[in-house]
């Protein structure tokens, strides 16, 4: 009888997760989005990549503009300014990567939500933290086919400024106390 019971019981819990998962219409409740195939093949992120590919240009140019102005200061000028300079691009690179992401994965959001509005889900969840999940309540194509409708909105691209030895700025426009800086945009 136990053996029974335990049949039962298995029997109610699928039924109730099965209820969980689909609506009678067959429409998931619940739904995930491959978020890494979003990164690779929305337009959006295709735009996140041009507008981080431009932004290290830029400030390429200031780090050339950089060594060309101090190269001929003292050795230990020019070292502690390139080095100081250097830092300055590097966060700046990591702050354009992470704020271009950030609006790829914004739109993501949107996009789910909307998805989950319209269908009357209850839940979407990314692929990465699944184990397994059944074709049917994988939402990605529609999520990048409605994120491919819009236009991604990157902040402006950054600008240096440099300082020469004597502390006046010139060429390109980042500057205060250190000798290579993002400029305010």
């Amino acid at each position: 009888m136990p053996g029974k019971l335990k049949a039962i019981a298995l029997c109610i819990a699928c039924l109730a997760l099965s209820a969980c998962l689909n609506l009678g219409d067959g429409t998931p409740t619940v739904a995930v989005v491959d978020v890494e195939r979003v990164l690779r093949e929305a337009k959006a992120a295709d735009s996140a990549r041009s507008h981080v590919a431009e932004a290290q240009k830029q400030l390429k140019t200031g780090w050339d503009q950089l060594q060309k102005t101090w190269e001929n200061a003292p050795k230990e000028q020019r070292e502690k300014a390139l080095a100081e300079g250097l830092q300055a691009l590097n966060r700046q690179m990591a702050i354009e990567e992470a704020a271009a992401r950030n609006v790829v994965l914004a739109m993501l959001r949107e996009e789910a939500h909307h998805w989950r509005k319209e269908h009357g889900a209850q839940i979407v969840v990314p692929l990465q933290g699944l184990l397994d999940a059944d074709a049917a309540v994988d939402i990605t194509s529609s999520v990048i086919r409605a994120m491919d409708a819009r236009k991604a909105n990157f902040a402006a691209l950054p600008r240096v400024e440099i300082k020469n030895p004597a502390g006046e700025a010139e060429g390109a426009s980042p500057s205060a106390n250190s000798q290579a800086k993002p400029a305010k945009r």
